[in-house]
């Protein structure tokens, strides 16, 4: 009987979702690329699921005299 009991809170608990495993929160991803122009540095949280909005960040750091950046 008090075996039943404790098999049925835990089925209660994990259908509440109490005893779920947390969330897997998100972590910055960072790349780096650079020549002797420019310093390329892209930030992104990973991981994304599909459908999901997310946002990247981007740095570029001249290392000389530039007229124009294009990113694509």
């Amino acid at each position: 009987m008090f075996i039943g009991l404790i098999a049925l809170s835990a089925l209660v608990l994990s259908s509440c979702g109490l005893l779920a495993p947390p969330p897997v929160q998100p972590k910055p991803r960072t790349d780096t690329v650079e020549n002797d122009l420019i310093e390329f540095t892209r930030t992104v949280l990973t991981p994304v699921k599909p459908g999901q909005e997310f946002t990247i960040s981007v740095k570029v750091t001249a290392k000389a005299d530039l007229r124009v950046v294009l990113i694509s």
